[in-house]
């Protein structure tokens, strides 16, 4: 439990960056691409492996056997194909928008104001982050949030469902590390000891999550104004807002499946 409960607290980090129905097949690969660049996926993609390589450190800290888990995250780094994620993304934001909400998201990511929040968002991809975000927690001890503050912060996570949508993510693939793993170590789970797995972490982690979550906005939005953070909360109260979550969150989940799905059949190969 030790291994699974690092590699949750490490995908919160990868995954806290990004806060965030007609089928239309003819948006632009050029329209696509500026979405996932203005929307922060590009760069979390990007920082994936870096992420898998930081993880695969704190494991090797907790597991009986050392050696074989750097071997298991280097399998997962290795089986880590960047191009088939994002290719898997961009399907998924082609059937899941039209060409009009596509234009509508391009406009509203060019504005200002999420330009400022996608830029304080990059905080999370530092390699310097986990030091300067414990350094904040510090400081806020001596000097609190106002009552202001605190309200906005919990305004703007519960109006991008931030809590529900990123757990939902992360427990889709925690669940396929988690199978991975068991293949590592040789003792494979099947899929009902795997849910109930995940039902003890729910009940465990699940708070903890929602406190975290709420931490690290303090942090990241640390520059910005109640008022801008407020009005970015507005857009994710409106049907566009809602719809953009619920696409690219459940696009970037089964991409992720895709991938430990891939490292779970390289594992099985070799413990044949």
């Amino acid at each position: 439990m030790k291994k699974v409960s690092a590699l949750y607290f490490t995908l919160i980090f990868v995954l806290t960056s990004f806060t965030h129905t007609v089928i239309a097949n003819t948006i632009k690969n050029e329209d696509i691409t500026q979405y996932m660049d203005l929307s922060g996926v590009e760069l979390m993609l990007q920082n994936i492996p870096a992420q898998m390589q930081g993880m695969g450190q704190q494991m090797k800290l907790t597991a009986k056997d050392a050696d074989q888990a750097e071997k298991t995250m280097n399998i997962m780094v290795d089986a880590w194909d960047e191009k088939q994620v994002k290719e898997s993304i961009a399907t998924s934001l082609k059937k899941g928008f039209s060409v009009t909400e596509m234009k509508e998201l391009l406009t509203w990511l060019n504005a200002d104001l999420a330009r400022s929040v996608k830029i304080a968002e990059q905080k999370s991809t530092s390699a310097s982050f986990n030091q300067e975000f414990m350094q904040y927690m510090a400081k806020i001890q001596s000097t609190p949030p106002t009552e202001q503050r605190i309200k906005t912060i919990r305004n703007f996570v519960d109006s991008t469902n931030m809590v529900d949508r990123a757990f939902d993510m992360v427990m889709s693939i925690t669940k396929g590390m988690v199978q991975s793993l068991s293949i590592a170590d040789g003792n494979t789970l099947t899929h009902e000891q795997i849910n109930q797995q995940m039902q003890q972490m729910e009940a465990m982690l699940k708070p903890q999550l929602s406190q975290q979550m709420i931490y690290v906005s303090y942090y990241m939005y640390e520059e910005l104004s109640d008022e801008d953070i407020n009005a970015y909360s507005s857009f994710y109260e409106t049907p566009l807002g809602k719809k953009e979550l619920d696409v690219v969150y459940k696009a970037i989940s089964d991409s992720f499946g895709l991938w430990t799905e891939q490292a779970a059949k390289r594992l099985t190969e070799l413990k044949k």
